[in-house]
């Protein structure tokens, strides 16, 4: 029988302003950094399972060129950080986090700010990211990125986190991922899905975003409980489905979106079935907006009222 014997490496780092890329080059696997409150020189690199912990206000503040935590490695962990000033190379998708190809790795209650995107998530797996606070650099839409962007990443968690002032929530071929109980305001495209399936969104929040869900060619994907509210700008839209297929939406709250959902169908596509109940759909300028086919919606159970126009 073989026995595994876990060591956990305690390194308590109390330079202020010190290379923390030193100390997590001299870190053995599986080691845990506590940072006190400081200010930590970031653009760090982590290729080994690590954790790296914030006793207070501890800060990892880049350069404003590339990212500031870059993770190539899984079973790291993040928590209770601030972390700040990446570059503003969209090409290079400069991020205040990119994890790499990693597993099992944990982003928990940190501040991630004044950076292009927050999360880059490329190849990620079983991973969890809850309880953080993420919004872009300030500038105006066009040159703000993603808060999240995940592509080729599967079975992830996203749990209570804020998502606020951004450009757009992306999933690109990303599968079996969860987002329970987030709260997304003021975005741009608040959760994008494109050839994206299995998803759940459940129990969100969201208010004042040009486009609160946008379903582009995904599948089975179940939209639940959720608050989509006050869809502002030139789109308005609560929610928008084009080529989905096993679309499940139920027991949301639609309300004082210029469009609650806006339903993009062809007469060409077959089996691109949707099931929209018991949902509260009111208060809209139109409820249901049918573009260019009304073929394959199931919709029972819902209240729809006081809207300008209901379909």
């Amino acid at each position: 029988m073989s026995k595994i014997i876990l060591i956990l490496f305690l390194v308590v780092f109390n330079a202020l302003g010190a290379v923390l890329q030193d100390v997590i080059n001299n870190a053995s696997p599986y080691s845990t950094i506590k940072l006190p409150s400081g200010i930590y020189l970031g653009n760090i690199v982590i290729d080994k399972p690590l954790k790296i912990i914030g006793l207070d206000n501890a800060i990892i503040k880049g350069n404003n060129k590339g990212t500031v935590v870059t993770i190539n490695s899984s079973h790291v962990t993040l928590q209770n950080l601030t972390i700040t000033n990446s570059g503003n190379m969209m090409d290079k998708i400069d991020s205040a986090i990119r994890i790499n190809k990693a597993k099992k790795c944990e982003i928990n209650s940190c501040n991630l700010l004044n950076s292009l995107y927050g999360i880059d998530m490329v190849m990620v797996q079983d991973s969890i990211i809850s309880n953080n606070y993420i919004t872009s650099n300030g500038e105006s839409l066009e040159f703000r990125g993603n808060a999240l962007k995940l592509y080729y990443s599967h079975n992830n968690k996203f749990i209570n986190n804020k998502i606020i002032n951004a450009k757009d929530v992306t999933l690109n071929y990303s599968h079996h991922n969860l987002f329970q109980e987030n709260r997304f305001i003021n975005n741009r495209f608040s959760s994008h899905l494109s050839l994206s399936n299995n998803n759940i969104f459940k129990n969100n929040y969201y208010k004042y975003n040009s486009v609160a869900i946008m379903l582009m060619g995904a599948k089975n994907t179940k939209i639940t409980d959720n608050k989509i509210l006050s869809s502002t700008g030139a789109a308005g839209i609560g929610v928008m489905i084009k080529g989905v297929a096993n679309f499940q939406f139920s027991n949301n709250i639609v309300r004082y979106n210029a469009k609650g959902l806006y339903i993009d169908s062809q007469e060409k596509m077959k089996g691109m079935k949707r099931y929209i109940t018991g949902n509260d759909i009111s208060y809209n300028s139109e409820a249901l907006h049918f573009h260019a086919s009304i073929k394959d919606n199931t919709i029972t159970h819902n209240k729809i009222y006081s809207n300008i126009e209901d379909i």
